[in-house]
């Protein structure tokens, strides 16, 4: 898990429960979980026990993970 830097944060709109960033990227709970775990998730912030989503964060991973074409496949050719 990486921390960023004071001075990085930024008011990113309001904040959403796990339950709200779930529904709002229209995966379970449980998805989102395992993503924020292995790191591949969209940044969150942790208050005490709580995990809370910036939803302008939400919007830039979605924004960063955007393609116009596919990467290639890997593996033999079907």
């Amino acid at each position: 898990m990486s921390a960023l830097n004071k001075n990085d944060w930024v008011h990113d709109g309001p904040y959403l429960t796990a339950k709200q960033a779930a529904d709002y990227l229209n995966v379970t709970e449980n998805a989102l979980a395992k993503l924020r775990l292995a790191g591949g998730g969209p940044p969150f912030v942790r208050l005490g026990r709580r995990i809370r989503y910036g939803q302008g964060a939400i919007d830039s991973w979605i924004h960063s993970r955007t393609y116009t074409t596919l990467p290639p496949k890997s593996g033999p050719p079907v």
